[in-house]
């Protein structure tokens, strides 16, 4: 098992998520940072991956043995104040304490565990959504100081090798090294079918000035912040909400849809943020800026592409 011992925020227990669980009225939840789960799924060489979501400073005791690997940045992370490299397998062993210190504000770290967890599954998943009561250590509740997560390791037969892949983009040797950093200070959005409702204005204005990441931003919405309001066209009919989904509520400050969403909601949509963009707009500390950016569908398709090949190792096209 695993004890949380401490931690600045509240830890989620992820995996894949709930496919095709919003015809049921349930978010799909899932990781929020896409990459850094497949890249941690990819290096213990597991599917259906079972990790952690951390976003600030934590003290983890491990009562068992399991292989793990961390994935992200800007990070202090140590095992019995021993060192810990990102994207790299390591073996934790019964009473070693691991360390994550001096996250820099929005960092997120994803924990993957070579470990099976024996909690009741909702829609196949084991994900923390604390508004349904669905998964979690119980009724959708994330980790805190003092949980334990019971978790049964993946038995690793002799001469496993969890250092053998290798992903052509990101490596020049056996060990895992951190991916590419595709952040700067624009984020790709797709203009929907609701787009032409906005003004010339609005739609100027959405692209034209900077926006923050609010500090109430969570796993449902992102809600960012931006000087002058965006003018907001008559308020629509409910409609499902896919991951991405920017919309625009009356006080004219947008909310990008998170993987724990609601299913519906009515607020006009002015576009979607394409997969592979969410990590890098989660990524974003509150006191800094970003802009979005205008792309056609099929722009976001090829860059989807070029990401999901980064992701999955193959030669970068």
């Amino acid at each position: 098992m695993i004890e949380c011992r401490l931690t600045e925020h509240p830890i989620f227990i992820i995996d894949q998520g709930r496919n095709m669980s919003g015809m049921s009225g349930v978010t799909q939840s899932g990781p929020l940072l896409a990459d850094q789960y497949y890249f941690a799924s990819k290096i213990l060489q597991q599917s259906q991956l079972v990790a952690l979501e951390i976003s600030g400073g934590c003290e983890l005791i491990f009562h068992q043995s399991v292989w793990l690997s961390i994935c992200g940045q800007d990070a202090q992370v140590t095992i019995d104040e021993e060192h810990v490299s990102m994207y790299q397998p390591h073996l934790s062993k019964a009473g070693q304490i691991l360390r994550i210190a001096h996250l820099k504000q929005g960092t997120r770290l994803t924990l993957g565990l070579k470990a099976n967890v024996s909690h009741p599954r909702y829609f196949n998943s084991i994900c923390s959504v604390y508004r349904e009561k669905f998964g979690g250590i119980a009724e959708g509740k994330p980790m805190i100081s003092g949980d334990i997560l019971p978790i049964n390791p993946v038995f690793i037969e002799p001469g496993f090798g969890l250092k053998e892949y290798e992903p052509k983009c990101l490596l020049e040797s056996k060990a895992f090294e951190q991916p590419v950093n595709m952040q700067d200070d624009k984020i790709d959005f797709v203009p929907n079918y609701q787009y032409t409702k906005f003004s010339i204005h609005a739609r100027y204005l959405f692209t034209s000035q900077p926006m923050w990441m609010s500090d109430k931003a969570d796993r449902m919405g992102f809600r960012l912040l931006c000087d002058t309001a965006i003018p907001v066209p008559q308020q629509t009919s409910s409609q499902v909400l896919a991951l991405g989904v920017i919309q625009i509520p009356p006080d004219g400050q947008p909310i990008v849809m998170g993987p724990d969403r609601q299913t519906h909601g009515g607020y006009p949509i002015i576009g979607t943020v394409p997969d592979y963009a969410i990590s890098q707009l989660v990524q974003f500390p509150v006191n800094k800026a970003f802009y979005f950016r205008t792309i056609s569908i099929e722009e976001a398709i090829v860059k989807f592409s070029l990401y999901q090949a980064q992701i999955n190792g193959n030669d970068c096209l």
